[in-house]
This record gives structure tokens, C-alpha cells and sequence, in this order.
């Protein structure tokens, strides 16, 4: 018995969405089911390194050989994003113009120890080294500006006094 053409071509398109959206179901059921297990296997929560035993089937054989335990071992590399800082440029400027108590002769012998240990691996030494030299340049620079304003209050006040004695003594 032959079909009109009509309903033939209304059954085959039913048929048709019936299998698309069967299929776009089992693709998201798939894909939850994907998620769910990459989440298992790569979780959130960071490990300490550690050796791994994969596999304890045969105990007469020795590590690395086929068939027997094999070991999965973790190296953590530690890459600073920039290298450290040894303040070098500003305690030479602390030392020519603010060696106030030696801090600015201080702080340029720390920079320099810093930036020696850099340049030989020693990144704690040099690190050490530079917050030396930092703290060393900040109390140089805060004293230095500090004796400059009171130098320059001094020098406005004896002004103001000497032009006050002025007027008071000789009118």
C-alpha cells in the first residue's frame, strides 16, 4: 500500500525531531556525565607532592620493570614572576644627598650585597639584603625630609623674628 506523499513527508519530519531531541537529551545527559567525571578526576584542592604507588600486583619484582609497582613523582618548580628589588638607585640618591647618621652609606653597601647575592642564585640572601636596604632607605629619606621642613620652618621663623626686632628696636 503506497502513502501519499503528504503523510509520508509529515511522518519522516516527526521522526526526524523526535530523533534530534532524543539525541541533543543524550548529549547533555553526556556531557553532565563527562563534567561530573573530569571534576572527579582533576580536583580543586592542591595535593602535597608525594610518590604514588599506580600499581602492587607482583612483590618479587623491582620498581620500573614491566609488570611490576610503577611510581608517579611530582616536582614543584617555584618561578618568581619578577626579580627582586635592590633599591640600588635610590640609596645612591639617599647617599649623595641624604646620608643623614650614615643611613644613606648604609643602605647603598645593603643594595649592593643585595644585588651581589642576586647575581650569584642566592634569592634569600638577596631578598634579605633588600629589605635591609629598603628599611634603610625609608628612615634615611623620612629623616632627610623631616630635617628639611624643620630647617625651613627655622628659617621662616627667624625671619619673621628678625624683621619684628627690626621694626621693634630701630622705630
Amino acid at each position: 500500500m503506497w502513502f501519499s506523499g503528504e503523510n509520508n513527508t509529515a511522518n519522516h519530519m516527526d521522526h526526524k525531531k523526535e530523533t534530534h531531541s532524543r539525541r541533543r537529551l543524550k548529549s547533555s545527559t553526556d556531557s553532565l556525565q563527562i563534567a561530573a567525571e573530569l571534576t572527579a578526576m582533576n580536583p580543586t584542592e592542591a595535593y602535597p607532592a608525594e610518590a604514588v604507588a599506580l600499581q602492587d600486583r607482583s612483590y618479587g619484582m623491582f620498581p620500573g620493570q614491566p609488570g611490576g609497582p610503577t611510581v608517579v613523582q611530582h616536582t614543584t618548580v617555584n618561578i618568581p614572576l619578577e626579580p627582586q628589588n635592590d633599591h640600588l638607585i635610590w640609596s645612591l640618591c639617599n647617599f649623595v644627598y641624604g646620608n643623614i647618621f650614615c643611613l644613606g652609606l648604609a643602605a647603598l653597601i645593603s643594595s649592593v650585597k643585595a644585588r651581589d647575592r642576586k647575581v650569584f642564585g642566592d634569592l634569600a640572601g638577596a631578598r634579605h639584603h633588600a629589605s635591609s636596604a629598603c628599611i634603610l632607605n625609608i628612615v634615611a629619606t623620612v629623616l632627610t625630609t623631616l630635617s628639611v621642613f624643620i630647617t625651613i620652618i627655622v628659617l621662616i621663623v627667624g625671619s619673621v623674628q628678625a624683621r619684628h626686632y627690626s621694626r621693634y628696636y630701630y622705630n
